[in-house]
């Protein structure tokens, strides 16, 4: 088999995977909303400590902060995203009741 022959088996192989993943994805938005609302939001939720961290970083780097300063914002974004990760958002299930006013 040459190097080609490899790629495009490989290709494939990963075009249907992320065929299958997206499928996944579809069905789990349409069967459990409440569980993607919270997956985005720890998405969201983790990307924005991440950007902090880096918007520090780069405060530091040119000259805007002391290094003092910039540990203990550092710290600060740190203790918030280790309490994201130990206590992640609730699944809030709305009520059958408020789903019928709500799309009657």
């Amino acid at each position: 088999m040459s190097d080609s022959e490899i790629a495009s088996i490989f290709i494939n192989e990963s075009e249907v995977e992320g065929q299958e993943a997206r499928k996944f994805l579809e069905d789990v938005r349409a069967t459990f909303p409440e569980v993607l609302h919270v997956v985005k939001t720890r998405q969201v939720t983790y990307s924005v400590l991440q950007h902090l961290i880096d918007y520090v970083q780069y405060l530091e780097k040119i000259g805007l902060l002391e290094k003092k300063e910039m540990f203990h914002l550092h710290d600060a974004v740190q203790t918030e995203l280790r309490k994201f990760l130990r206590n992640p958002p609730l699944v809030k299930i709305p009520k059958i009741s408020d789903l019928i006013t709500t799309h009657p």
